[in-house]
């Protein structure tokens, strides 16, 4: 049976092989998330080797960097979550495998990293934390290849990378910040007398009145929803694997699992939902030990908020639907800025709480920001009103 250790947060296995000169040498693969994960692969790999499998002692003479990529595509559901793979697989194919597709991987240098960053913030103008997320995909991708004895980690190229500290000089003429957009008051009554008495409304008015994600508003369940307390609960969030068209819950952004937050619902909103599940029913749907919503009786009965007059999931590919109405491939709504799409309710709610002088920290902490920075950076500073207000506070305080 194989060993496992914990090391930077993360799980490594090992076992010790004896060679043809008598000696033994430690045999160590690592990056999983879990205890479990490690200890399943190592004593995989151990029984292989008493099977008579002695390559995975042997480095490979070496491998081209595709070749990586394709390794690493399947481990990585073992080590990521399924949204960063998808993330990282974008970076790869945009930034990486256009220099690095056909070279080996051991032969790959410190001025050929650097390079592809250079090109992200003086060729593409792209954001430090875009660049920085480019430099990790990077070390990633590193990592991995050590944990597979591709490479020695003493040999690391990427320790003499130099990240930039700004962007571009010539950025903000280029590709200037794109302020906060919100939906002025008449747009937001157009949208929701559109989609009144449909099965849109919930969702629409869920982002809009609590500042939800996407994913936290598509991901609520029955049990969330606090009619007592006047709170709703957020706990979890949903999103669609597409190459298999599942949906799967993960923690919301920035938690781990069991973390979240409970937020306040406004009167008007709760008497809405009071109305809606007095007459709410659904059809069976689970959620199994991975996390998968289905309606094949695997795992726990779930109640899902939101659902038709049928009682059927409503997911969140209905609002390619509304996002249809509003941009005027269908009926078009008079007056909705083309530009609409869900993720502005919230933008808008928090823009409101600032006008009307709610503290940060409590804007921070409904929104479930990572930060208070966060909230200053997207919000606060951008918004005139809550500066105009700041300037009427200032005027009457030294008004005599």
């Amino acid at each position: 049976m194989a060993s496992v250790r914990q090391k930077n947060k993360r799980w490594y296995y090992y076992f010790n092989v004896r060679q043809a000169d008598g000696t033994y040498k430690r045999i160590e693969r690592g990056g999983f998330k879990s205890k479990r994960q490690a200890q399943e692969e190592g004593d995989k790999i151990e029984q292989e080797y008493k099977g008579g499998n002695t390559s995975i002692i042997e480095k490979p003479k070496n491998i081209t960097f595709s070749s990586l990529v394709d390794e690493w595509e399947k481990d990585a559901p073992k080590l990521l979550r399924y949204s960063t793979i998808q993330n990282y697989r974008k970076y790869i194919r945009i930034y990486l495998m256009p220099v690095l597709s056909d070279r080996y991987f051991t032969s790959i240098t410190t001025e050929q990293y650097q390079s592809i960053l250079d090109y992200c913030i003086n060729v593409r103008h792209n954001r430090i934390r875009s660049v920085g997320t480019v430099y990790l995909v990077m070390r990633s991708l590193f990592n991995y290849a050590v944990s597979k004895n591709y490479v020695d980690k003493k040999n690391n190229p990427l320790n003499d990378v130099i990240l930039p500290k700004e962007r571009s000089v010539v950025m903000s003429k280029i590709k200037p910040p794109r302020p906060v957009y919100c939906l002025p008051q008449e747009e937001v009554k157009a949208i929701f007398d559109r989609f009144k008495g449909t099965k849109h409304y919930l969702p629409l008015l869920l982002g809009y009145r609590c500042g939800l994600r996407k994913g936290e508003t598509f991901g609520l369940t029955v049990e969330d929803v606090d009619l007592d307390n006047a709170t709703l609960r957020i706990n979890k969030q949903i999103q669609l694997k597409e190459d298999e068209r599942i949906y799967y819950f993960t923690p919301p952004k920035y938690c781990k699992q069991g973390e979240g937050r409970t937020i306040h619902i406004d009167s008007n909103t709760l008497a809405y939902l009071k109305e809606y599940l007095s007459h709410y029913h659904i059809k069976d749907y689970y959620v199994n030990a991975n996390g998968v919503l289905n309606t094949d009786g695997d795992g726990k009965k779930i109640n899902m908020l939101l659902v038709d007059k049928d009682g059927n999931y409503v997911d969140s590919e209905k609002l390619h639907y509304v996002s249809a109405v509003i941009h005027g491939h269908k009926t078009h709504i008079d007056y909705v800025d083309k530009d609409f799409h869900y993720h502005l309710l919230r933008h808008t709610h928090a823009s409101l709480l600032v006008a009307k002088g709610v503290p940060p920290t409590e804007i921070a902490k409904r929104l479930g920001h990572k930060n208070l920075e966060t909230t200053y950076r997207t919000y606060i500073h951008s918004s005139d009103i809550s500066e105009n207000k700041a300037n009427d506070i200032i005027d009457d305080m030294y008004n005599w």
